[in-house]
């Protein structure tokens, strides 16, 4: 509740947000430091596929196009 709660007072700044993350080729993409779902942080790293999960809901998303690969979350746009 910690975390959703500071989710809230944040507003929509974090989701602006982003942080490089490298993906398995040894290339780098900017992901969001917050979930496009809640706003919870978004602190896990793209597996092999370059597919991130989130750890509090399990949206998985592509981290390449910020694209949601389960569930009827929007994703993210990608930078760049």
């Amino acid at each position: 509740m910690i975390y959703r709660t500071n989710a809230l007072r944040a507003g929509a700044a974090p989701h602006k947000q982003r942080r490089t993350a490298m993906l398995a080729d040894g290339s780098a993409c900017a992901v969001p430091v917050v979930c496009p779902h809640q706003g919870l942080p978004l602190d896990c790293e793209p597996d092999g596929d370059g597919v991130m999960t989130c750890p509090w809901h399990g949206y998985r998303f592509d981290a390449r196009t910020g694209a949601c690969l389960s569930g009827q979350i929007k994703g993210w746009r990608a930078l760049g």
